[in-house]
């Protein structure tokens, strides 16, 4: 049995050894041809981060001007309480000093509440704008990191 096994084997190994190299034949001018296709397309793709960079670079400035002025609005929305309650933390302060007729821990308990009301009314616009601009802006930021690392792991892959 072994020694017709090994018969068939010798038959049979010119055709295995002729096949093997005819496909590594085709592998490799397989590999020439697609190896161009490859160079093409991670330059392509390199151009294309380079243009998405340029686009989303303004894009990203817009959106933080915007921020900046819904930022400012919020603070002139928030300036008339901000006010009051400066004027009446000096009044107080002015009446513990002239008279000392209010003890120091009504002071503070009133201190505390009206600030705590002051946080309390600017809490919904707070929030608002949180929820409306730092997922924007989490998100451009994180696009804008991937895409840049994306990009230099092409280009030092080059």
């Amino acid at each position: 049995m072994n020694k017709d096994l090994d018969e068939v084997k010798k038959r049979v190994q010119p055709y295995l050894d002729d096949f093997q190299k005819k496909w590594q034949e085709d592998v490799e001018r397989y590999r020439q041809k697609v190896e161009p296709l490859g160079t093409e397309l991670r330059e392509g793709a390199r151009q294309k981060l380079q243009e998405l960079q340029e686009k989303l670079g303004p894009l990203g400035e817009e959106l933080r001007d915007r921020a900046r002025a819904h930022v400012d609005a919020l603070r002139t929305q928030l300036a008339p309480f901000s006010d009051d309650l400066r004027q009446r933390l000096a009044a107080r302060l002015e009446a513990l000093k002239e008279g000392g007729s209010a003890s120091l821990a009504e002071y503070h308990a009133k201190a505390t509440e009206q600030l705590s009301a002051l946080s309390e009314k600017a809490k919904p616009a707070l929030e608002d704008l949180r929820q409306g601009l730092l997922p924007v802006l989490e998100s451009v930021k994180v696009s804008l990191l991937s895409a840049l690392e994306e990009a230099t792991k092409k280009l030092n892959a080059q």
